[in-house]
């Protein structure tokens, strides 16, 4: 079956400890005694480096939100079928740095939406969807630096131009395949969240393949001037970890960074690590020690699976603070939305697996819920340092992860079999796929051309990675099976890097949501919510639904909540901002003592991302990525922001 990596609660090792104790040249005071100024801006992917999503302006608070407005909005003009935008902006001096649907990198006036410059690493070549969550800004006295991921590079832009910086590795830009003990050819590595910054060095993770065989998974230091490669990384030194999954085969890798936060217990400060998980647990460590803050029980899990494969006999459970989405999908939990929609889903239940968290992957079906992306998901968690508050999105739509046997490795392949091997899981053995999730390729020739799809197939197109270690020829004779149907034979065929493991199983039809016949989810609402956790009691505050879908509003039935995508942040005005809503387009502001809605507005398309506030000239903004695209909603590319109404409106375009 397809193998997951393994899941730590990583901290970035000693890059948590660096944060709290080290010293930023451009910023003052960091994690652990973070200066008043810090939190005024937005500088950093998730606000600052302790990525708690909190800024102490106070312009914009309860008794004034409802007067917000939009102030500007700018349309990338980058949209594609399909496309996503999950950038959270930075905003340093009054200039904001962004990214498009196309990873096109820009610089607005913060304060107008103006374009300043814009910077595309596409060199010609036709854009691809690709997901991208933002850029890193680091500055020295020479002037800042704009760092961010396409595909396998890592560039560096000069913050005031948009032009690749000359001195930082290789005509501006580093390849990421590079360094890691293998032939680079053979290996997909790519980086979609922003690193971050310590003084002199750029801290990187990548996003690598989950089958057998993939790329490390490395963090990785970088030269923030030259771009080669710190072996040492200050050490590197990993100073503690926890597993949060033992021998994960439920895609239960950890969603977001962690947040790096100082609680009270029992009368004394601590300065904690708070990490959610895809199945709605918050685990909380001592940021030093990696003593759990709460305790954490070890449950004995089922372990009869399908044969050959050795499962944990006990996982850990935090016992506090409670799991902010359901556990276990029972038959008293099933839809009723309508009598046909129960029955339907009733029927399919009763011949699955779902016995909670950990239950095996089997070849009739096994219930993940929540599902693979969660419960909480990349957007990451806010955390308000005045209260102890800590608010989490969650989702709750169950999925279904159902095994068939993997065909055999051999000497002798061809297209065809190569793609039931490799493809078939997600695409379908008949090439029907899975939609929206995973796209049919009966048609894939009129779409996309031979050289196109070879191009996707080596190097990954939005959340499929890449296959360059499949070698060219077994790529090329993937591509002309899907393209002209042709089943061309690979006499001695061997993988440019053979798996060690000949995978007996493999998933059957894909990251497969358990749905009713109309699309929606098979368990009763709330399938969305945003939640409030008081970090120094272990419990939660409140709860409310997040999301609705306007055509069953429209029938009555109203609050169901939905999936969401994006995190939320909070201010010290008392209030938690979010859009995240795939399918209502809308951004909210809440009370954040109580989660009382006090303000909406409608986007132009679903703002799939975690909004960002700043002030220039003494007004405050928000603004928010508004890319749509997910689980079949409509995409676009505009990044609306949002002040106190003052004059008019205004749009720009590139």
């Amino acid at each position: 079956m397809k193998k997951y990596k393994v899941v730590f609660v990583i901290v970035l090792a000693a890059v948590a400890a660096w944060l709290g104790n080290g010293s930023e040249a451009q910023s003052g005071k960091t994690a652990k005694g973070q200066s008043q100024s810090q939190y005024e801006g937005w500088m950093r992917y998730g606000g600052g480096p302790d990525n708690i999503h909190y800024s102490t302006l106070k312009e914009i608070k309860r008794e004034n939100v409802h007067r917000l407005a939009v102030a500007w909005s700018y349309d990338t003009g980058d949209a594609l079928d399909g496309s996503e935008m999950q950038c959270n902006p930075v905003i340093v001096d009054g200039v904001l740095y962004a990214t498009s649907p196309k990873l096109r990198v820009f610089a607005l006036d913060a304060a107008t939406g103006k374009e300043r410059w814009s910077f595309d690493p596409n060199e010609g070549r036709k854009p691809q969807r690709m997901r991208n969550r933002g850029v890193t800004f680091w500055k020295d006295g020479a002037g800042g630096r704009i760092f961010f991921g396409y595909r396998q590079w890592l560039y560096a832009l000069d913050a005031r131009t948009g032009q690749p910086v000359k001195e930082f590795g290789e005509a501006g830009r580093v390849d990421l395949r590079v360094g890691l003990g293998r032939d680079p050819q053979t290996l997909t590595v790519g980086l979609t969240t922003p690193g971050v910054i310590y003084q002199d060095l750029l801290i990187v993770g990548s996003l690598v393949g989950e089958g057998l065989p993939s790329a490390p998974g490395h963090i990785r230091a970088y030269d923030t001037r030259t771009g080669l490669l710190c072996l040492e990384a200050k050490t590197g030194k990993r100073k503690w970890h926890f597993q949060t999954v033992r021998h994960d085969v439920w895609d239960r890798d950890l969603p977001a960074a962690p947040a790096l936060v100082t609680l009270k217990r029992n009368g004394h400060s601590i300065d904690a690590v708070a990490q959610t998980t895809k199945s709605g647990h918050v685990f909380v460590f001592e940021r030093e020690t990696g003593k759990p803050v709460f305790p954490i029980g070890y449950r004995k899990v089922p372990t009869v699976g399908i044969d050959g494969e050795k499962l944990a006999a006990t996982q850990p459970f935090p016992l506090l603070p409670p799991p902010v989405a359901r556990q276990t999908l029972t038959e008293e939990m099933l839809t009723t939305r309508t009598p046909a929609a129960h029955a339907a889903v009733l029927e399919l239940f009763r011949k699955l697996r779902s016995n909670g968290q950990f239950e095996p992957p089997s070849k009739e079906g096994t219930i993940v819920f929540p599902g693979f992306d969660g419960g909480p998901v990349w957007g990451g968690a806010a955390f308000d340092p005045a209260t102890g508050l800590f608010y989490v999105n969650s989702s709750e739509v169950p999925c279904i992860l159902r095994l068939a046997e993997r065909p055999k490795q051999r000497a002798t392949q061809s297209g065809k079999s190569l793609y039931k091997r490799d493809c078939a899981s997600c695409h379908g053995k008949d090439l029907s796929g899975n939609p929206p999730d995973f796209p049919a390729l009966v048609s894939v020739n009129k779409k996309y051309n031979e050289a196109e799809v070879h191009a996707v197939i080596r190097q990954g197109l939005g959340r499929m990675p890449g296959y360059a270690a499949l070698g060219n020829e077994a790529i090329q004779a993937i591509t002309r099976y899907l393209t002209k149907g042709e089943d061309i034979a690979l006499a001695a065929y061997e993988q440019a890097a053979p798996s060690p493991i000949d995978l007996k199983y493999t998933i059957e039809d894909g990251y497969r949501r358990f749905l009713d016949p109309d699309g929606y989810p098979a368990v009763e609402p709330p399938w969305g919510t945003l939640n409030a956790i008081d970090l120094n009691e272990g419990k939660i505050v409140w709860q409310i639904p997040l999301g609705e879908h306007p055509e069953l509003v429209a029938k009555g039935l109203r609050d169901t909540g939905s999936w969401n995508y994006g995190g939320p942040i909070v201010t010290a005005s008392g209030l938690v901002f979010i859009g995240a809503t795939n399918y209502d387009k809308k951004f909210r502001a809440f009370d954040k003592a109580t989660g009382k809605l006090l303000w909406e507005s409608g986007l132009p398309f679903a703002g799939n991302a975690t909004p960002a506030t700043y002030e220039v000239n003494g007004r405050q903004f928000l603004v928010i990525a508004a890319g749509g695209g997910k689980r079949g909603a409509p995409s676009g590319g505009t990044y609306v922001a949002f002040a106190l109404a003052e004059g008019s409106v205004r749009e720009t375009r590139p």
